[in-house]
């Protein structure tokens, strides 16, 4: 199924990308402070921000791969992620729901695509610049 990934492909389009997840990590969209106030060029980087499953960390940027998981082991994995992280009163329902909106998001994009995350929106990113 079509998941996302971690790359710096594409990072330094905008002045504020990030990448500190692992190269090939997980990811899915993060949980956004009171201070972005959906602004995903605030200075805190969560309304633009993807999270690693693994590392936990935030990344900018993500590509679209077809990873061999089935959605039941998927959302085990962003339930056991974000438990490990603290968000210990977060359900399976929760998580489910997550996964769902996630590939929701993503279907219309093609294997390969650069996507940012912008305050609850994902967009392809152009190889020479961002789309806007």
């Amino acid at each position: 199924m079509k998941l996302l990934i971690s790359t710096k492909e594409t990072q330094g389009q905008r002045p504020n990308d990030f990448c500190y997840t692992n190269p090939g990590e997980l990811v899915v969209p993060g949980f956004e402070c009171d201070s972005e106030h959906g602004d995903p060029d605030g200075v805190c980087g969560c309304a633009r921000a993807m999270c690693g499953l693994q590392t936990r960390k935030g990344t900018t940027t993500a590509k679209v791969e077809d990873v061999h998981m089935d959605v039941r082991s998927f959302t085990n994995l962003v339930l056991f992620s974000h438990n490990q992280a603290g968000f210990t009163t977060l359900t399976r329902t929760d998580c489910e729901q997550t996964v769902k909106a996630l590939l929701t998001a993503i279907e219309p994009f093609p294997v390969g695509a650069v996507l940012e995350y912008r305050a609850g929106n994902f967009a392809e990113r152009g190889r020479e610049g961002v789309n806007a």
